[in-house]
């Protein structure tokens, strides 16, 4: 299954990639999230862990992380596993 979402906010990537950085934070602004850390720098290869608000903590993989671009963070669990996708851009408008 693949489940995909889209949001447009009036800030620069640079500045959202700075937020995703800060992991330990992220349950903050996600009510997805109970709990999350990272092991190391938020970087290609780090590991971590991910708890959901309901539900018990699992490993996440940071398997790729690309400065102001882009994220995937890979949980496996038992009989599945999870990939979270995050890529952040500019957007473009047209002139009017």
């Amino acid at each position: 299954m693949q489940v995909e979402s889209r949001i447009t906010i009036s800030v620069p990537p640079e500045k959202v990639f700075e937020i995703y950085a800060d992991v330990g934070r992220w349950k903050v602004w996600d009510p997805d999230t109970k709990e999350s850390s990272i092991e190391g720098p938020f970087q290609t290869g780090s590991k971590g862990r991910i708890t959901p608000p309901k539900g018990m903590s699992v490993p996440m993989d940071f398997i790729s992380v690309v400065p102001n671009q882009s994220f995937t963070v890979e949980s496996k669990i038992s009989f599945f596993r999870m990939v979270f996708e995050h890529e952040l851009g500019p957007v473009h408008t047209a002139d009017t």
